[in-house]
C-alpha cells in the first residue's frame, strides 16, 4: 500500500518499495516500543522523521 502510493506519486519502483519497507519496519518497530513503553511519544518522533525520509529519497 505504501508503496503504491510512492509509485504514484513518482518515485522509481525499487525506492518506492525498499522505502515502503523501511517506513512500514519503522512505524512497526515504534509501536512496538509504545505499547512496551505504555506511551505514544516513540511514535510522534517517528512521525517527524517520515517527511524527512520521503524529501531525501524523492531528490
Amino acid at each position: 500500500m505504501i508503496a503504491d502510493k510512492l509509485l504514484n506519486n513518482g518515485y522509481e519502483e525499487k525506492i518506492a518499495y525498499d522505502l515502503a519497507m523501511a517506513l512500514n519496519a519503522i512505524i512497526q518497530g515504534s509501536l512496538v516500543i509504545c505499547l512496551t513503553q505504555k506511551n505514544a511519544d516513540p511514535l510522534r518522533k517517528v512521525s517527524n522523521f517520515v517527511p524527512l525520509l520521503l524529501k531525501i529519497n524523492n531528490a
